[in-house]
């Protein structure tokens, strides 16, 4: 039985993502130390045996190696060796769950365990299931979620050349995606959308001991790990919105039974703040109502909290680098 580890509280294990991007940064001459400088990881334990650091020092950790080993394929490479090396329990729940509808939901549920401060929501989009990674490529390892699931989906057998990825203009799809046939187009945020068929498609070469045991060690995670606080936030966000209700860090804190200012903790313990997450809530139902329908500025703006069409436009200028115009076009 391999003997994988499991988190404890609010830490993440961060095994798996040092294991894989220590040694691929090291051959391309950057010393651990130096992609650590400014976390709180020691060099001296970076090779202990639980590799536990905090979710603001992975947040940084990632956003290093991207400024640093600028490699466009880094987090293809990282996720290859996640893969190849077995780092983490979800790697064997990924490659051996009976269909890949299956593996999509415990990606989503369990990624902590390879991933940290990443997540993702899911829509149907015509013949397509579509997974939004809503936070943006170099600001934390959408790269690596992306990598993942293309790589599980190829080693899977799955005619990866069927699915479609989205990438913003500045972002160009990667070679090997590329030489697998993958589908490329412009969208606002990284978007990943697979064929409802493949979904539902039994894995013939499965493995179920394997499964079965790995999938304890996931779930053996969940019952030792709360909640994660950023995905409270935003269902809780994304209520208030839907509602048509004032949403204000005051209402925030009390609804999670905190104070303003352990609230605002919170958020800067995870490299984030309060009204960062408002916008990811906002850009998201943006993103979901113009595939529903091609809403006006003024609908968008009451729709998303704005006082006027104006603030609003501004706000999508900020987020995206361009107009809700354009937006619609680009989704349409």
């Amino acid at each position: 039985m391999l003997q994988w580890l499991t988190a404890e509280h609010a830490q993440l294990i961060s095994k798996p993502l040092l294991q894989s991007l220590l040694p691929l940064a090291e051959r391309r001459g950057i010393a651990p130390a130096k992609l650590c400088k400014g976390t709180g990881i020691a060099v001296q334990q970076q090779r202990s045996s639980t590799h536990k650091i905090s979710a603001q020092d992975a947040l940084l950790l990632s956003q290093r190696a991207n400024q640093l080993i600028g490699d466009p394929q880094l987090w293809h490479l990282v996720a290859e060796t996640m893969l190849s090396e077995r780092l983490s329990p979800l790697v064997d729940v990924l490659l051996h769950a009976p269909t890949m509808a299956q593996t999509l939901g415990y990606f989503v549920r369990h990624q902590e365990l390879l991933q940290p401060l990443q997540f993702s929501r899911s829509s149907r989009h015509q013949a397509f299931v579509q997974l939004h990674f809503l936070q943006r490529w170099g600001d934390s390892p959408s790269g690596l979620s992306l990598a993942l699931l293309i790589a599980v989906g190829q080693q899977r057998g799955l005619a990866v050349e069927q699915w479609r990825i989205g990438l913003p203009p500045e972002i160009t799809p990667l070679p090997i995606w590329q030489k697998w046939g993958l589908q490329s187009f412009a969208s606002p945020l990284p978007v990943l959308q697979l064929p409802v068929q493949q979904l539902r498609v039994k894995l013939q070469q499965r493995q179920p001991e394997r499964f079965q045991q790995a999938l304890w060690f996931c779930q053996l995670q969940d019952t030792t790990t709360p909640p994660s606080f950023l995905e409270a936030v935003f269902a809780w966000l994304q209520q208030r919105l839907h509602d048509g209700h004032m949403v204000t860090l005051e209402a925030l804190a009390s609804a999670m039974a905190l104070s303003t200012s352990s609230c605002k903790r919170q958020f800067h313990k995870h490299g984030t703040s309060f009204q960062q997450q408002l916008d990811l809530v906002r850009l998201y139902q943006l993103l979901h109502l113009l595939q529903q329908h091609p809403y006006n500025n003024h609908e968008l703006a009451t729709r998303l909290g704005y006082s006027n069409s104006n603030n609003f436009r501004r706000a999508c200028k900020r987020w995206l680098g361009i107009a809700p115009d354009l937006v619609r076009a680009q989704l349409s």
